[in-house]
């Protein structure tokens, strides 16, 4: 059986996050999500290690420095990354890891684990949708909101660069595409 790490890749506020939660907690689907680190403020509802690690830049930059992540990058003004432990650590265990990542760290783990790494872009339907979601999840976004369209539409030119692109204009239909898409690719493994 050989390791496996998922990659979800899109625009913020695409539905990846969603996505994630649904499928993680689905005890069928065989899949544990990696939890990355971000420098980002803690949002209602979430707490240390669910869905971040969160950290100040500080503690960030020290990580970074000593090699901690396999990937980091920063997106608008915040940085993520994902932890190497957390990688051999599942994978001694057998598991298969998802995570949400940037088109840049998931072009860098494609690098690093081609055998390992398989990745699905979320599409939205459209930028305006997308402008409508982001302003529905976060209204104080609205700040940096032209900027979180520009890296939209620059992550979304990219998406024919990843292995299975799933438009999400339906929840429900679009996530019974993603969960038969990461079973094909775990009966394969």
């Amino acid at each position: 059986m050989k390791n496996m790490i998922i990659l979800v890749v899109g625009p913020s506020g695409a539905g990846k996050s969603s996505f994630l939660r649904k499928i993680a907690t689905e005890s069928e689907s065989g899949v544990h999500e990696l939890v990355s680190c971000t420098t980002r403020k803690m949002r209602a509802g979430e707490s240390q290690g669910d869905p971040y690690f969160f950290m100040d830049q500080s503690e960030f930059m020290d990580k970074c420095e000593k090699g901690y992540f396999v990937e980091w990058a920063q997106v608008h003004d915040r940085f993520y990354g994902s932890p190497k432990n957390g990688l051999s650590d599942a994978w001694d265990k057998g598991h298969v890891l998802i995570t949400d990542v940037d088109t840049v760290g998931a072009k860098v783990y494609m690098e690093q684990y081609p055998e390992e790494a398989k990745t699905i872009f979320i599409m939205p339907p459209s930028i305006e949708d997308l402008r409508e979601r982001v302003l529905k999840r976060d209204p104080k976004s609205a700040a940096d909101l032209d900027l979180r369209m520009h890296n939209a539409k620059a992550e979304m030119d990219q998406a024919i660069d990843f292995h299975t692109v799933i438009i999400n204009d339906n929840f429900e239909k679009s996530y019974e595409e993603f969960r038969s898409t990461i079973a094909s690719w775990i009966d394969c493994r």
